[in-house]
């Protein structure tokens, strides 16, 4: 397991300058499945929409932003919609990878979708709108183009379904 809490996958390099040059950013959150994330049979959903949340920040991060930094530049970008698709169940102590990454963008939406593995087999993916809000006017947006780039660059860190 690495000792990394994130790991970036971008295209065919780990250059860290990467997603500045316009390569597609994505994130792996390596996790346990700990006591607190189970009920009598398996993992609870919640757990899922959890490490997503945990995703979309790490990736937020790894585009080089923030969410204080967004707000600072009158920029929110809530939830609007989830799904998730659960495959497979996870147990008490599996080791994780939730990888996440920017799916698709429309004009004031975009989609991040978060597929969870244990080892190449996909135990869930949720996919979860977002509306580009500008503060002050609580309107949408364009999406920026930071994260509108992302969809033209090459989509194979992220597992099929």
């Amino acid at each position: 397991m690495p000792k990394r809490d994130a790991q970036r996958c971008l295209d065919d390099e780990a250059d860290p300058s990467s997603a500045a040059s316009g390569r597609r950013a994505v994130v792996r959150l390596y996790r346990r499945v700990a006591l607190r994330h189970v009920d009598a049979y398996q993992i609870h959903f919640v757990t899922y929409l959890e490490w997503a949340d945990e995703g979309y920040a790490a990736l937020l991060r790894q585009l080089g932003t923030s969410f204080a930094d967004m707000e600072s530049n009158d920029l929110l970008t809530p939830a609007v919609n989830v799904s998730c698709d659960y495959m497979s169940p996870a147990r008490l102590d599996d080791d994780l990878v939730v990888t996440s990454q920017v799916l698709g963008v429309g004009r004031t939406s975009f989609k991040v979708v978060h597929v969870v593995t244990r080892g190449e087999h996909v135990l869930a993916r949720v996919v979860v709108t977002h509306v580009a809000l500008d503060i002050t006017s609580e309107r949408p947006i364009r999406v920026p183009p930071w994260i509108a780039e992302q969809v033209d660059a090459a989509a194979h860190c992220v597992p099929a379904p």
